[in-house]
């Protein structure tokens, strides 16, 4: 029996819960930092120098890789990561990325802008 309230909880005798996707495959900004926190996901900041500058940087203590998205494809191929999210500044080209791919990628919702309103932590 499954319990769904944002979060699908799968009812185990180790509860643990699993990201549940939107249809149009993107997870909530909380959802992505909570990955990365715990080692669940590696996020993939997308966004230029100068915006990661300008904007700030996803804070130290999580599981980032800052990639160009020109070499992305290379990344993909060479990383063991099993689950990555791939961020962007307001979540559309992530999320055009992640749809064209497999279940392995997903896209936050609304990019950094998304972390940002969510209160989530930023590194100057």
């Amino acid at each position: 029996m499954a319990v769904t309230t944002g979060t699908t909880w799968d009812i185990l005798l180790n509860d643990e819960p699993t990201t549940r996707l939107d249809p149009h495959g993107s997870v909530s900004a909380r959802a992505a930092y909570q990955a990365a926190l715990y080692d669940r996901a590696v996020l993939v900041d997308l966004r230029s120098a100068r915006r990661r500058a300008h904007d700030g940087e996803l804070p130290a203590g999580l599981s980032v890789a800052v990639v160009d998205r020109l070499e992305l494809g290379v990344w993909l191929r060479e990383s063991l990561a099993a689950r990555v999210l791939l961020l962007d500044d307001d979540g559309d080209r992530a999320g055009r990325l992640a749809a064209s791919a497999g279940p392995r990628l997903a896209a936050v919702a609304g990019g950094f802008a998304g972390w940002r309103a969510a209160g989530l932590p930023v590194a100057s």
